[in-house]
This record gives C-alpha cells, sequence and structure tokens, in this order.
C-alpha cells in the first residue's frame, strides 16, 4: 500500500481530489466564495471589499453631499444630514420657505436659503406682514386736525374752520358773504372780519356810526351828524369843516405905523415898532420917559429915539462915558496919569512933582551932606563932595589915616581928623618915626 502525502488543495488516495476552499465559508457580509486550487476568491456584495469582504466601503469618500450637508457613512450607501434650509439625498433641494405661505395680509413669499422674506401689500409691515402700519405717523393732519389711523389710509377729524382730506383747505366764511351795506369780507379761520365802509360798523356793517362820536369840532364847534358825514357849527372867530381854522382878524391890517399884526381868537394884536404904542401904535412914545440921559445928561425927545446933551467930562449916547482926560498923556517924566471926572491926576516918580510932574525936586533941600560935604542936586538923588578926611554917601565917614599904617620902626598910628600921629617907640621920632635919636 501507499500513502500520497498530498500537496496543498488536494486531497484523496491519489491526491486526486481538488479540496474546496469555500467550506469554510471565508467570505462574509454575505459575499460569494469562487473556490479555486488551493484558494478562494470572495465576490463581495455592494459597500463592501477586501480578501473575506470584511471591509465596509466609505460612501462619503467623494464627499456627496452638498449646499453643507454632513455625510453620514453606511453599508453601500450614506445619509446626508442637510443644514437648515435644504433637503434631498445630497441635500441639493433647497427648501421652500414659503411653503406654507407665511406671509400674511396679502403679502407675497419670497423664498431664500433657510429663510423667506414677505413683500407686504400697502399699509402692512413686519415679517411676516402681519403688523398695520400706522399711516398717523407722520402726523398728516395740518391745522390741529386729529389723524384716525385705518388699513393703509387714515381720516382727519378737522377742526371748525378747515375741511380737506388733511384739514389743509380753509373754510370760506364769506360765503355766502355775511357784511352788510358794502361791506368787505375778509375770510379768517372759522371766522370772518367786515371792512365795512366809511359811516359803517359792527361785526357785519350793519350799524350807522355816529360821526360826531369822535367829537371832530375844534374850538368849541357844534356837531350835526348825518349819514357818513357832520356838520359843525363854528364859534365866533373860527371857521372851516371842523372850526380849526381862526379867522383871520388881521385882514385887513389894522396895525398903523409899521406895526405888526398878530392874530388871535376872534381878536388881535400889533407888535408896534419902536417908538409907537398903543392898540392899533398910534400914539408917538416919548422917549425921554424913561430919563436915558446918565451923569447930568439933558434929554431931547426924538422919533423913536432921543439925543442926551452931556456935561463936561461925559460923552456916549446916554452920557455914561466918562471921557478921558488922560488920552493925551499929559503927565512928563515918567508920571502915571489917573483920569477922574473932567479932570486927571498925576502920580510922579521918586524925584518928580508938579500938576504934570514936570519939576524936578531938589533932593538937596535937606541938607543931607555932613561934616561940610557940599550937596550936588540929580534927578531923585544928590551926590556929597565930601571935604578932605570924611568919606560916605552923606560925608559921615572919618577916613582911617592909619590905613596903610604910616608909622615906621614900630611907631603906632593914632587916626584923627584928616591926618594922624604916629607915637614913636624910644630911639626914634619924626612925623612917621623915620628919624633915629643920635646916641
Amino acid at each position: 500500500m501507499f500513502t500520497c502525502i498530498c500537496v496543498s488543495g488536494y486531497t484523496g488516495l491519489i491526491c486526486d481530489i481538488d479540496m474546496n476552499d469555500c467550506d469554510s465559508d471565508p467570505c462574509t457580509n454575505g459575499g460569494t466564495c469562487i473556490d479555486e486550487v488551493n484558494m478562494f476568491t470572495c465576490i463581495c456584495v455592494s459597500g463592501y471589499t477586501g480578501l473575506i469582504c470584511d471591509i465596509d466601503m466609505n460612501d462619503c469618500d467623494s464627499d456627496p453631499c452638498t449646499n453643507g450637508g454632513t455625510c453620514i457613512d453606511e453599508v453601500n450607501m450614506f445619509t446626508c444630514i442637510c443644514v437648515s434650509g435644504y433637503t434631498g439625498l445630497i441635500c441639493d433641494i433647497d427648501m421652500n420657505d414659503c411653503d406654507p405661505d407665511p406671509c400674511t395680509n396679502g403679502g407675497t413669499c419670497i423664498d431664500e436659503v433657510n429663510m423667506f422674506t414677505c413683500i407686504c401689500v400697502s399699509g402692512y409691515t413686519g415679517l411676516i406682514c402681519d403688523i398695520d402700519m400706522n399711516d398717523c405717523d407722520s402726523d398728516p393732519c395740518t391745522n390741529g386736525g386729529t389723524c384716525i389711523d385705518e388699513v393703509n389710509m387714515f381720516t382727519c377729524i378737522c377742526v371748525s374752520g378747515y375741511t380737506g382730506l388733511i384739514c389743509d383747505i380753509d373754510m370760506n366764511d364769506c360765503d355766502p358773504d355775511p357784511c352788510t351795506n358794502g361791506g368787505t369780507c375778509i375770510d379768517e379761520v372759522n371766522m370772518f372780519t367786515c371792512i365795512c365802509v366809511s359811516g359803517y360798523t359792527g361785526l357785519i356793517c350793519d350799524i350807522d356810526m355816529n360821526d360826531c362820536d369822535s367829537d371832530p369840532c375844534t374850538n368849541g364847534g357844534t356837531c350835526i351828524d348825518e349819514v357818513n358825514m357832520f356838520t359843525c357849527i363854528c364859534v365866533s372867530g373860527y371857521t372851516g369843516l371842523i372850526c380849526d381854522i381862526d379867522m383871520n382878524d388881521c385882514d385887513p391890517d389894522p396895525c398903523t405905523n409899521g406895526g405888526t399884526c398878530i392874530d388871535e381868537v376872534n381878536m388881535f394884536t400889533c407888535i408896534c415898532v419902536s417908538g409907537y404904542t398903543g392898540l392899533i401904535c398910534d400914539i408917538d412914545m416919548n422917549d425921554c420917559d424913561s430919563d436915558p440921559c446918565t451923569n447930568g445928561g439933558t434929554c431931547i425927545d426924538e422919533v423913536n429915539m432921543f439925543t442926551c446933551i452931556c456935561v463936561s467930562g461925559y460923552t456916549g449916547l446916554i452920557c455914561d462915558i466918562n471921557m478921558n482926560d488922560c488920552d493925551s498923556d499929559p503927565c512928563t517924566n515918567g508920571g502915571t496919569c489917573i483920569d477922574e471926572v473932567n479932570m486927571f491926576t498925576c502920580i510922579c516918580v521918586s524925584g518928580y512933582t508938579g500938576l504934570i510932574c514936570d519939576i524936578d525936586m531938589n533932593d538937596c533941600d535937606s541938607d543931607p551932606c555932613t561934616n561940610g560935604g557940599t550937596c550936588i542936586d540929580e534927578v531923585n538923588m544928590f551926590t556929597c563932595i565930601c571935604v578932605s578926611g570924611y568919606t560916605g554917601l552923606i560925608c559921615d565917614i572919618d577916613m582911617n589915616d592909619c590905613d596903610p599904617d604910616p608909622c615906621t620902626n614900630g611907631g603906632t598910628c593914632i587916626d584923627e581928623v584928616n591926618i594922624f600921629t604916629c607915637i614913636c617907640v624910644s630911639g626914634y621920632t619924626g612925623l612917621i618915626c623915620d628919624i633915629g635919636n643920635l646916641p
């Protein structure tokens, strides 16, 4: 007998039987096993791979999910977790956020990614057009009107005197015309004013005015009221529509001799030229009545003037000017003239005298020179010619005959009048001690 040691994959007495490598069912996950010589091949179902189909293929490798979707791998498939707003196997379908329609009150829905926009009809606002817009927010009502909000519109409740959609029309209070007697109507807010023609007053010009109410007649005149006019009855001396014209009592001119007439009420006053007086300036005034001539002058009356005959020493229209007797400068030798009435006085400078300072005064009359001096008269002064031994203005100074010292050899000088005496020391003699004694 024999025994065959078969190579891998064969069996049987003589190794003629191919061993079935699929017997152990090596293929997993539903794979189909194909037996081969000493081996097998697994035909894997979709989604698996590997020698024995034990490897799950990653279906997310191709990144199949769009629009930001997240891929979840499964066996032979994948699932996409889509972001909000998208759907579909691979998140490629934009979800219609307008289904169901969220927009209210007739708004139009515009689909967007994971959101929507509502285009609201007029009068509404808000995310889903659920807010009724306040059409009164802009305060459309004018002239104090009150705004009532409605859907996409408003109503204005106007104050009295106004109308119109926004109360902007002033109602014409002059239609129909309320003003009577030709008055002009001026329309105002909820009222009117009547501009009355002259002679009428009142709210609607229905009252005839009393033209005398303003007391138009002046200067005491009496007012008579008429229709839109009056008549003034003037007192004497006045005329004119309102008695404001003073009648001219100066016409014709009553003033004589050049007098000026001043008209007054029912009378006149004459302003007379100088020299005349009287109601109508017919009296010649005596210009000497006021005794105008001074200092004893005599007044001679003339027409509107006078002449003064002055006493000696005075002149001027009324003899009030003292004639200057110094005008001729009568004072001589520098004398000062003092004017007096019809005379003058001369104040003489020292050394002169006389009525006109023409006499030179003798300054030696008082014998001013002493000690035998001789007086020489000069103008306002004198000169003394002194005898020997004297000096000074009036020779009153004894001259010092010892100056300079005439005594020699130590002699002592004794001054005397116009001479000196020397007291000589022992051993000397002589007038000036200049002679020595013999031994």
